[in-house]
């Protein structure tokens, strides 16, 4: 994934995105986005660390009516997921926590989108992680 990844230009984040802080009004639609206190400048992958990984592709065609992100964002954003995910395998069960706390929630999520993959730009990343071709 690193070589997809490239570089990115620091950008202004809200650094907390996770369900607990997205607020929809009475027909399911985004109306407001809460908790500032982690905002500041950096990597827009992170932005999308807290969400499940399904819901990404819909909120990457949203943050693309503001800005064009650069190449390899999607790249850094599976990335940011897999990182977590082996990060918090190393952790006991977390009963009542929220998705993005939960050890194997996130890993299934993870490997849950990995197989069904939304688009081809998904599918080529997924790619990245088979085995290479073992001598015949």
């Amino acid at each position: 994934l690193e070589a997809a990844a490239g570089t990115f230009e620091p950008v202004f984040c809200h650094g907390d995105i996770q369900m607990s802080n997205l607020m929809v009004d009475a027909s399911s639609e985004y109306a407001a986005l809460l908790d500032w206190g982690a905002c500041g400048w950096g990597d827009p992958a992170h932005d999308f660390a807290g969400v499940p990984l399904g819901m990404v592709p819909a909120m990457l065609e949203g943050y693309r009516t503001l800005t064009e992100p650069e190449k390899g964002l999607e790249a850094r954003i599976l990335y940011r997921h897999l990182h977590l995910a082996l990060f918090l395998l190393s952790r006991p069960p977390q009963p009542g926590r929220s998705w993005a706390e939960r050890p194997l929630g996130m890993m299934l999520e993870l490997l849950r989108f990995l197989l069904e993959g939304p688009d081809a730009a998904w599918r080529d990343l997924a790619a990245l992680f088979k085995p290479p071709a073992g001598p015949a």
